[in-house]
């Protein structure tokens, strides 16, 4: 199984994609000697407007600074809504350029990056991987249509992001396995993302093998958006880890990962993580605000609408008022 090691990159989320300069290069050091991982990703590349930390907009002096002139563990991520689509933006193939790049996209627009994803492979000479986020609210044919699109000009990898945590490979494997061998047949490796929510991250992680997914991700204390992600530490096996353990040791006050009741109910109806946040600014207590995500249409659910929960507040108030 290939393991992208995403602390730096999902980790971001919750130290607003600011790491110290400092401890990334003693990370890389690091990890890049760990044979269990593939390839290390180390943020966004040149993305702006939701975040002001570095590893949000990674740019060429960054990766030479963590790159020590060797890029090829190195893999970077890229949401084509927000990216730069400008070819000469990115590293060229003869230049220091990544090992890997993700782009993630939303159902309307896998075309069009489909169709970047191929022409940056070309210009980067890096493996790329079409990342499908918000899976579990995904239906069979969205989910088939988005591989016979990739089929035309198909990644590296094509991988399935368990965005909300709320995925159970052991009821719903069949229905991934025949995606895998759908992946495996346009020419892509299948790959997961797994969030853990309800705490099935290392559960399906064992799972995957055996479903014919040949990659997946993983992150110290499972640091990463949300409730994070599949815990590095329990993937990577040996003596190999022990480095990796004692830095985490040196600087745990980076690897603080927060729980969070409404973390646990947004997993369990498949929810954005921006109304978990919400809530807690709003003070609402756990049942209505699981009552609200029950009502919440599946557009909505992937689609952060901040006016919902004031809507359904308002409503609320005026049920009780009668």
């Amino acid at each position: 199984m290939k393991l992208v090691d995403v602390t730096l990159r999902d980790g971001g989320h919750q130290v607003g994609f600011a790491w110290p300069l400092e401890f990334a290069k003693r990370y890389l050091k690091v990890t890049r000697d760990i044979s269990q991982i593939d390839f290390i990703e180390i943020g966004y590349w040149k993305q702006s407007g939701k975040f002001d930390g570095r590893f949000y907009s990674v740019d060429e002096e960054l990766l030479e600074l963590l790159a020590s002139g060797d890029s090829r563990k190195i893999g970077i991520m890229i949401d084509f809504h927000y990216c730069n689509k400008d070819l000469e933006a990115y590293p060229s193939a003869d230049g220091l350029a990544p090992g890997l790049i993700r782009l993630t996209s939303r159902k309307e627009d896998f075309e069009q990056a489909l169709d970047f994803l191929s022409r940056l492979k070309s210009h980067t000479g890096a493996l790329t991987s079409l990342n499908i986020f918000n899976i579990s609210n995904y239906s069979r044919i969205e989910i088939l249509r988005a591989i016979n699109l990739a089929a035309e000009k198909p990644p590296d990898f094509i991988y399935f992001a368990d965005t909300h945590g709320s995925i159970d490979l052991e009821t719903q494997g069949a229905d991934f396995a025949d995606y895998a061998r759908r992946i495996t047949n346009v020419g892509s490796e299948p790959g997961f993302h797994l969030h853990n929510h309800t705490g099935k991250a290392f559960f399906n992680y064992r799972l995957l093998g055996e479903l014919g997914y040949t990659i997946t991700d993983g992150s110290i204390n499972g640091l990463g958006k949300g409730l994070g992600n599949l815990a590095l530490e329990h993937v990577v096996t040996g003596t190999e880890k022990i480095d990796l353990l004692e830095l985490w040791r040196q600087y745990d006050s980076l690897f603080e990962m927060p729980p969070s009741p409404f973390g646990v109910i947004t997993g369990t109806f498949s929810t954005a993580d921006h109304y978990a946040d919400q809530a807690v600014q709003l003070g609402l207590d756990i049942r209505s605000f699981g009552s609200f995500v029950e009502r919440l249409e599946v557009s909505q659910k992937d689609n952060y609408d901040r006016n919902a929960m004031l809507r359904y507040l308002d409503e609320s108030s005026g049920i009780g008022d009668q």
